[in-house]
């Protein structure tokens, strides 16, 4: 017998209590399915419902078995007053009814209901026909559950792409953050057909359960809905007295869903002063595990926002959340470069020279200026002469690239920031980089044809600044002790400050004014290898490779590649030429460099770490033999390379080798008990 069939889906609020029919609930038919539990009702009247009803009691025969989720078998609906609206579109031909729900498999919902009904002139339905139409529903519903799920996902899968590719825009800067919320928003309103939106940002980080104030950014529509971007309106601030559904969603982390705004006493009824009036709200918090970033809220979805929503919502907050943190990331970013440039401001008013420093230049002619005798030789030390130390330094630039090469007040100032940079620590101080800079400066003297005008001026750069602001410890125990400056940078750490200090006083003293764009860009590039290579972790990668090279002749100064690696070892001998001189003045570099490394050592002591034998105070007795390995193994293999090159260097050679005669002799008379503690112990 045919029967007319209407179908219709329905969606059942979490609140509403739960009565289900087992085979219906699982979406799988039973083999024996109860119809005891169904109800049959007299006759009612019939009129039209709209198809767009809530489930409840009191109106059609479907409404009422959604809201109860269960089936019913009606003999006679005319009449019956619990669902007086009866089967809308059929009017008093249906008698006999058979409504039958298909629930999810957590039998939570009613996603779908078969209604059957029979005219006033037909039988009514067997408990077998029963039986086989609840089995069918059974299976009906696990299909509509399928192909829901399946939607829902492609869905999801289509909203993820759409969100990746917008925040790609977003972190390009093709899209600006009010562009993109009104976007979000947009997409969000139209997904769970919401009438209005708005979009919270939170200043300052929130923890959850915070019972502070909470002050936020918010974006919303205006009345005119036509309008294109959300702007962002003056500050909102949620107190903790009456903050508002958002507010509520911002301070417990939570998501907040409410189905009549104004029986809610968390609503602050001061929102729709506009003539807006809000009836249902969600509010999805925007947040990671330690801070909430923002809230993003909806306004008014007709009947209400389901489980659905909540979840669709809180995969939008997912990639909110990605936005927020890039955006607050972004201005911590900008914050952070207006403190530099501010720091950065101060830092060089402090570094600048004093006015009477400046103003000597006046004075400065290098006609007048007494050169000491044993400059142009690598033996000459400073020492009593630094306070003539800035007058070298201009000289020895301009003698090698002329008077005209840099502007000489700004080289004089280049040359007094250079001074003022050194640290007065016991070693690594400004008289030990001006011994670097003689050094490099009598190799080019002795050289002028072998370099270039750019590779002169890196030479001396380079050397005049390779250890500016040095702080007095190796790269090693700044690691170690988890120094700013190494987690600035991953590896050399030191040498990497020193380049940053030297291009800022070339910067601040326009020291390349004269030299040809390009040309500067090859000069710093230069300049900065050079000071890399100062780290005596580089030293042996480059040794062995010139070592090679010049073994087996394959050496070629026409070769970049090759008199590159061999200025980094001229860096290197220079570095280390205050071992290559009187002993008498050795002995006091040496003095001074143990100094500084004692007082390493004592701090490593401090924190629990055993110094190296040439850091412990405890063992200045191995001095001599220390100096002796060090010079054997370090120093006296890189002078080999570079006077095996230009041989006019063989000065420093010499001077190593009877350094280290000297430092043995003092071994064999420690040893015979023939030494005095003040020429065996460096006076420290």
């Amino acid at each position: 017998m045919a029967c007319p069939c209407t179908w219709s889906t329905r969606r059942r609020s979490s609140s509403f209590s739960v009565r289900t029919l087992r085979s219906a609930a699982r979406g799988a038919p039973s083999d024996t399915p109860s119809v005891r539990r169904g109800e049959t009702h007299p006759p009612i009247p019939f009129r039209y419902v709209n198809a767009e009803s809530i489930p409840e009691p009191g109106t059609t025969v479907s409404a009422y078995v959604a809201y109860v989720q269960d089936f019913v078998c009606a003999t006679d609906i005319l009449g019956d007053p619990r669902f007086p609206e009866g089967i809308p579109g059929v009017g008093r031909l249906a008698k006999s009814v058979l409504c039958v729900p298909a629930l999810t498999r957590d039998e939570t919902e009613v996603i779908a209901i078969i209604e059957l009904y029979r005219k006033v002139n037909e039988e009514q339905y067997t408990l077998d026909e029963i039986q086989m139409v609840i089995t069918m529903t059974g299976w009906i519903g696990a299909a509509v559950q399928l192909n829901n799920e399946k939607l829902f996902y492609l869905k999801e899968s289509e909203l993820n792409k759409y969100f990746i590719n917008l925040l790609q825009l977003f972190f390009n800067g093709v899209v600006p953050f009010d562009k993109l919320v009104t976007d979000i928003v947009m997409f969000a309103k139209k997904t769970v057909g919401a009438e209005r939106g708005s979009f919270y940002t939170i200043l300052g980080n929130v923890v959850e359960n915070t019972n502070d104030d909470i002050l936020t950014e918010v974006y919303e529509e205006g009345l005119d809905t036509s309008q294109q971007i959300f702007k962002k309106k003056a500050l909102q601030r949620f107190c903790k007295n009456c903050p508002g559904i958002a507010g509520y969603a911002a301070r417990t982390g939570k998501v907040i869903v409410v189905e009549d705004a104004y029986e809610d006493e968390r609503f602050n009824k001061a929102q729709d002063i506009l003539g807006f009036r809000s009836r249902t709200i969600i509010s999805v918090p925007i947040k990671n595990s330690l801070n909430v970033f923002g809230v993003l809220t909806l306004f008014n979805k007709f009947p209400r926002f389901t489980q659905r929503d909540e979840h669709m919502l809180e995969t939008f907050a997912s990639y909110c959340l990605l936005a927020c943190q890039f955006k607050r990331a972004s201005e911590d970013l900008q914050k952070t470069l207006h403190r530099y440039n501010g720091h950065n401001e101060l830092l060089v008013m402090h570094v600048k020279p004093c006015t009477h420093d400046l103003e000597a230049i006046k004075n400065f002619n290098v006609q007048n200026l007494q050169i000491p005798r044993r400059y142009f030789g690598f033996d000459w030390f400073i020492g009593n002469h630094e306070k003539h130390a800035i007058d070298y330094v201009v000289y020895s630039f301009e003698y090698c690239l002329g008077s005209d090469f840099f502007d000489r007040p700004s080289l004089w100032e280049f040359a007094l920031l250079a001074r003022k940079s050194y640290r007065q620590n016991p070693y690594h101080n400004f008289a030990h980089a001006f011994t670097v800079f003689h050094c490099a400066f009598n190799i080019i003297v002795k050289n002028p044809k072998k370099f270039t005008m750019i590779e002169k001026t890196g030479l001396l750069i380079a050397t005049l600044l390779h250890d500016s602001d040095h702080f007095g410890y190796t790269n090693t125990f700044l690691v170690m002790t988890g120094n700013w400056l190494a987690k600035l940078y991953e590896e050399s750490c030191l040498e990497h400050h020193h380049i940053d200090m030297c291009m800022m006083f070339i910067e601040i003293t326009n020291l390349f004014v004269r030299i040809a764009p390009e040309e500067i860009q090859e000069l710093r590039r230069l300049i900065e290898q050079l000071i890399l290579s100062t780290d005596p972790v580089s030293h042996f990668k480059v040794r062995g490779f010139l070592a090679n090279l010049i073994k087996t002749g394959a050496f070629e100064w026409e070769n970049y590649e090759h008199r590159l690696a061999y200025m980094e070892n001229i860096m290197a001998c220079a570095d280390l030429s205050g071992q290559c001189k009187p002993f008498s003045v050795v002995k006091q570099v040496t003095a001074s460099l143990y100094k500084e490394f004692y007082n390493q050592g004592d701090m490593e002591k401090e924190l629990g770490l055993t110094p190296l034998s040439m850091m412990n105070r405890e063992k200045q007795k191995l001095i001599p033999a220390d100096q002796i390995k060090f010079l054997t193994i370090i120093c006296l293999p890189m002078i080999e390379i570079l006077v095996a090159v230009l041989p006019n260097t063989e000065l420093l050679l010499k001077m190593c080798l009877d350094v280290i005669e000297r430092w043995k002799m003092l071994k064999d008379k420690q040893e015979k008990n023939l030494w005095w503690p003040e020429e065996s112990h460096v006076a420290l």
